[in-house]
């Protein structure tokens, strides 16, 4: 029986071996954890933002650990999820 973890692990390992830009190779084999984060850039006061990102930690097909980063909170990662 599936649980309600390894449904969002799948639906967002296909969500990311699906999309056309910034492709992850190879391919997510298994996601192992996801955790939200504050994103801090820019090299001046005028210039500097901070953002909410979701960073998605996976096996590839190989059994090679890979990190993936989601430019939006986890929030966002659920409707984008839903949407589909």
């Amino acid at each position: 029986m599936s649980t309600l973890s390894d449904s969002f692990k799948q639906s967002i390992k296909e969500m990311i071996n699906g999309q056309r830009y910034n492709v992850v190779e190879p391919a997510v084999g298994e996601v192992l954890s996801w955790e939200e984060f504050k994103y801090q850039s820019g090299y001046c006061d005028t210039c500097w933002y901070e953002e909410t990102r979701v960073k998605v930690r996976y096996l590839d097909v190989n059994g090679q650990p890979g990190e993936y980063e989601y430019s939006g909170g986890f929030q966002e990662l659920l409707e984008a999820l839903l949407a589909d």
